[in-house]
């Protein structure tokens, strides 16, 4: 009996000694805003929760629930640009949410997912959705024509000169595409010709 205790008090040393030296690894910010006002706020996804904090400062940021609905839904997240001036910080932020999340691969759009572009503005400590577009949906059967191999948003979004993106729907006029700006604080796009080249 007492043999069985000095071998679980051993163990039980061993194991504090050696976790001491094993370090959990650092979750790195799912996305970065780096702002022109000097904040750099990094956004965590973790377990159907959004921490949004800029660590240098030790300030943690109220994120809005339309955001963090569509964060925790998201598979992938990605910082497209700035729409941010000397009055307002503006960013766009590309994700893939899948088309129905339970379906496990399943049935209608299963395996389908939906491609939204967010509006977020950092204001006074919060992260607000100003505007979201949705770029590609199966549950909408809206597609993106993209003439690369992945069929991922950021591969048909361009970025044109003035902080404009352009993109093409595959059922666009094959002479158009599509012209994205931000104008105050709301998406807008517009149909143009492309010049003849």
């Amino acid at each position: 009996m007492q043999t069985t205790s000095k071998k679980n008090n051993i163990l039980g040393c061993i194991f504090v000694f050696i976790s001491t030296f094993i370090v959990s690894p650092v979750n790195a910010a799912d996305i970065l805003l780096s702002s022109p006002k000097g904040e750099h706020v990094a956004i965590y996804v973790k377990k159907q929760q959004v921490i949004a904090k800029d660590n240098g400062k030790n300030i943690i940021y109220e994120v809005a629930a339309t955001v963090a609905q569509h964060l925790t839904r998201a598979d992938d997240i990605r910082v497209v640009g700035s729409a941010s001036n000397q009055k307002e910080q503006l960013f766009i932020v590309m994700l893939r949410e899948p088309s129905r999340p339970n379906a496990m691969g399943r049935g209608y759009c299963g395996a389908g997912y939906e491609d939204y572009l967010l509006l977020v503005e950092i204001l006074e400590k919060k992260l607000l959705l100003r505007d979201q577009l949705l770029l590609q949906s199966c549950l909408k059967s809206i597609s993106m024509f993209i003439d690369q191999g992945d069929d991922h948003p950021s591969n048909g979004l361009a970025h044109e000169k003035d902080g404009f993106y352009s993109y093409r729907l595959v059922d666009d006029d094959v002479e158009k595409k599509r012209m994205l700006t931000v104008s105050n604080k709301h998406f807008k796009t517009k149909l143009v010709s492309t010049p003849d080249q």
